[in-house]
């Protein structure tokens, strides 16, 4: 006879509440902060850019307590979706579910960029592009060229007769 372990709500409630006493943020991290040399080496940022980023996007992140469960701090939040590892281990390290990993990533992802979008990325004006082909046109006789990627090899499908000096070494057509 087979026996099924079946999880039940207690269990799961149980290992999520346990969240600040064995979650990564609530243990590890605090102890981070006190040398911003490896808080960076963790999180490709300073305690200052960390705190920085969080008041950018808290506002957008947080979230409310409910009369079932406590609700996840936004900087656990932002912990969460800093990390770069399988959603599971993430999932584990901070005593939450894959489930709420998967919800916190894009969360935290778009709260970013509707917060420094206009910062970091902004949108050249039609002069501005322009400008810009011209450039390109004048440096690198690429005409009606906006922009280029370095180091990256992009794939696309060969024409009818192609040219042996638009091959790379791996075969691939440029």
């Amino acid at each position: 006879m087979k026996m099924h372990v079946h999880f039940t709500k207690p269990m799961v409630i149980k290992v999520l509440q346990s969240r600040i006493q064995f979650g990564e943020f609530h243990q590890l991290l605090q102890e981070l902060r006190l040398d911003d040399g490896h808080f960076q080496w963790y999180f490709q940022l300073s305690w200052s850019q960390f705190d920085e980023l969080l008041s950018c996007v808290g506002g957008r992140i947080v979230l409310q307590d409910t009369n079932y469960r406590c609700s996840i701090p936004t900087t656990d939040y932002l912990s969460i979706c800093l990390r770069s590892y399988s959603f599971w281990t993430i999932g584990s390290s901070f005593c939450v579910g894959v489930s709420t990993v998967c919800k916190v990533v894009p969360d935290v992802v778009i709260a970013v960029w509707d917060c420094l979008v206009e910062e970091f990325m902004a949108v050249p004006s039609t002069d501005e592009w322009r400008s810009i082909a011209e450039g390109f046109k004048e440096r690198w006789e690429f005409p009606l060229c906006c922009g280029a990627l370095d180091g990256k090899h992009v794939l696309i499908k060969a024409p009818p007769t192609p040219d042996p000096s638009y091959t790379t070494t791996r075969e691939l057509f440029l």
